[in-house]
């Protein structure tokens, strides 16, 4: 963390307000008061006042009924206002609506973050039965279509660093849970230019997405085709994977020369 003078980061209220915060958005469930002092190790007074003060600048919410906190409307807004003014979202939109057209799929666009694949936007299908996802929705890197493809667009040696950081969990038969098959599969992407995700994460879905890449060949997000298993084939997959190649290759074109949005990796 960066220093400034007279400024004591690591004791601050503003450093503390943003753990808290933090620790309530990455929670999968909101959380209690015993809950956010046992992780945060702050002092009961010092963590009634900083979410009181996050409540009253609608940065968290409390649930009266179950006594929990969780993410406030007001951050939310701030989070949407962040993607709207994101370069690759506005540069990739058209493409995405092609491949929409095209395919007669959800396409979406999703970044780094940690290890997951957030997502920015999407252009969801026409059809009654489709995929679908909402902006800041995530999905775990290793068993996502997007998270897989920017992974394999990664130099060798930050590809192995991160799938060893990875926390893997299983979420159907079809997810890779080995860091030695994942890094052979990350291969074959970077060989191919696009991933597939043949159920892995969700029952009865699949996608294909490509990496969109800056100037030095980074990752800066991936784009991608999501469809329920049953309304295509094999062939398929294989067309759209060429074609989601060719939009990430015309979007990264758009960046040039300069990059705005960077890839987070931890």
């Amino acid at each position: 963390m960066a220093k400034v003078a007279g400024v004591k980061t690591e004791n601050s209220g503003l450093t503390r307000g943003l753990m808290v915060v933090s620790e309530i958005a990455d929670s999968r469930t909101p959380l209690r008061f015993a809950d956010l002092q046992a992780s945060l190790d702050v002092p009961k007074a010092t963590l009634h006042r900083l979410l009181g003060s996050l409540q009253t600048e609608g940065m968290v919410r409390f649930n009266e009924g179950s006594q929990t906190y969780s993410v406030g409307y007001r951050l939310l807004e701030l989070a949407n206002q962040a993607w709207k003014q994101s370069d690759v979202r506005e540069l990739a939109y058209s493409s995405m609506l092609d491949l929409a057209e095209v395919t007669g799929e959800s396409v979406q666009l999703a970044v780094l973050v940690d290890t997951n694949a957030v997502y920015l936007s999407q252009v969801e299908s026409e059809q009654s039965v489709r995929y679908s996802v909402s902006v800041g929705d995530k999905s775990p890197v290793y068993c996502s279509g997007v998270g897989k493809a920017m992974l394999a667009a990664l130099p060798l040696d930050q590809q192995r660093e991160f799938v060893g950081s990875i926390e893997f969990k299983r979420y159907t038969q079809q997810t890779i849970t080995s860091p030695v098959l994942l890094l052979r599969q990350l291969k074959e992407i970077s060989k191919c230019g696009f991933a597939f995700d043949t159920e892995e994460h969700q029952h009865g879905i699949r996608c294909v997405a490509a990496a969109i890449v800056d100037t030095a060949g980074l990752p800066v997000a991936a784009i991608s085709v999501t469809a329920p298993t049953f309304r295509v084939t094999d062939s398929d997959f294989e067309d759209w994977g060429k074609r989601v190649a060719k939009a990430a290759q015309t979007i990264a074109q758009r960046l040039q020369p300069e990059t705005k949005l960077s890839v987070e990796v931890k």
